[in-house]
């Protein structure tokens, strides 16, 4: 089977990612065998309003079981063309193995930095 969990960030008009370099987040996920990972795991930038579907880049990441610290800078990992201004959501999650039948996820401490 193929499940996803994500919670969803939406911007609010006030909120913004413009002139943003990049972000940080820390996260966890409670994989029933400690070796285990996800088979995908992504921070996805949403350039839509679309809350399941829509246009966007998305950025890999790979959760453990315990917390760890994902920094994600645009300049490096960003394909040419990409803009955080054009970002309305964020979704930050995974598809967990098959095998995974219950997982607790856990995120914090969502960052995001500006050149100054």
């Amino acid at each position: 089977m193929d499940h996803w969990v994500y919670p969803v960030f939406r911007l609010r008009p006030e909120e913004n990612l413009k002139g943003a370099v990049g972000l940080s987040f820390e996260v966890k996920a409670d994989f029933a065998d400690p070796q285990e990972t996800a088979k995908v795991a992504y921070v996805m930038t949403v350039l839509e309003d679309e809350l399941e579907v829509g246009k966007g880049v998305n950025f890999a990441y790979r959760p453990t079981n315990r917390w760890q610290t994902i920094n994600i800078a645009f300049a490096e990992a960003a394909p040419e063309g990409f803009d955080p201004a054009d970002v309305l959501l964020l979704r930050i999650g995974m598809n967990p193995n098959p095998t995974q039948h219950n997982l607790t996820y856990w995120l914090r401490n969502l960052k995001v930095y500006y050149q100054k």
